[in-house]
């Protein structure tokens, strides 16, 4: 089983995508500093059939993992944050295919509007792989996002009393637990 976990920066001018440059980085085994664009196209390759498909999943993921951004084409900054949310989403769907993939997503109650938009779009797109997202919030989250309390195909809520006491890995194992008994 692949274990990923990013943290989502709680200043809001720092990289609204941080959790995820840290999850495909760490995936990639990129270190910090470092244009991970060949991890990257090594990583892509094998998931996907044709070249044009790597080349576009590479050009849009590397912005993640330090390679060059992608060129100003008109689009808007929510645009391509949304664009690059997109292929980050479908690939670790790719890689969950092939064998169990945990991503957790730490403190995303600082995270922005797109983020949690893109995440909730994640969440309720059930494809036939082995995906577990696990998003670690604090009760601010519920107050920007209300519908993410329960009720929700394919999503469970858990409320902890004293999450300070309490590791991301080892909620995540509480959690795997209870949904094999």
């Amino acid at each position: 089983m692949l274990f990923l976990t990013g943290r989502t920066p709680s200043a809001p001018d720092d990289d609204s995508l941080r959790a995820q440059a840290e999850m495909l980085s760490a995936y990639c085994g990129v270190r910090p500093g470092e244009d991970g664009t060949a991890a990257l196209v090594r990583k892509v390759r094998p998931l996907f059939r044709s070249e044009l498909d790597v080349e576009s999943r590479v050009s849009r993921l590397a912005p993640l993992v330090g390679g060059a951004p992608e060129p100003a084409d008109g689009t808007t900054d929510d645009d391509r944050l949304a664009d690059i949310l997109h292929a980050w989403h479908t690939f670790f769907q790719e890689v969950a295919r092939r064998k169990p993939v945990v991503l957790a997503l730490e403190d995303l109650h600082w995270a922005s509007d797109r983020v949690l938009e893109a995440i909730e779009e994640f969440a309720n797109s059930a494809r036939p792989c082995r995906l577990f997202v696990v998003a670690v919030a604090g009760p601010e989250l519920l107050l920007r996002r209300p519908s993410w309390a329960g009720g929700r195909q394919h999503a469970t809520t858990v409320t902890l009393d004293h999450p300070e006491r309490i590791t991301t890995e080892h909620l995540v194992e509480l959690l795997r637990s209870a949904a094999s008994n």
